[in-house]
């Protein structure tokens, strides 16, 4: 079992302990993680539910180290792209979806499968 509490998919995922959950909320928050090596993205909804996405835009793969949050959704500031928590773009209809990362919420911290 992962320290989320669930097993590991053909060992493809591995969990990965993220920031305190304190420090995620309604801004945009840049997450590091070294091994592996991944930058990600993190927020909360307006209900309070943890999102986590890669943080390279579908679009043209910018690092979106300066989104911003819009409603539910985080904007890349390059070229005005929303994903909402699902990953699907909001205000574009052709657009590729960004890659949501599972996140779960265990002993004060964001834990990620990476």
């Amino acid at each position: 079992m992962s320290p989320a509490g669930e097993a590991n998919s053909g060992g493809a995922q591995v969990w990965v302990r993220g920031p305190r959950s304190a420090d995620v909320g309604r801004t945009v928050l840049v997450w590091r993680s070294t091994a592996p090596a991944r930058t990600v993205l993190l927020w909360r909804t307006r209900s309070g539910t943890p999102v986590a996405t890669d943080a390279h835009c579908p679009h043209r793969a910018y690092l979106m180290v300066d989104a911003r949050l819009v409603r539910d959704a985080v904007e890349c500031p390059l070229h005005g792209y929303r994903f909402g928590a699902d990953g699907r773009c909001v205000n574009f209809r052709r657009s590729p979806d960004a890659q949501i990362i599972g996140v779960r919420e265990a002993d004060g911290c964001l834990w990620l499968a990476l």
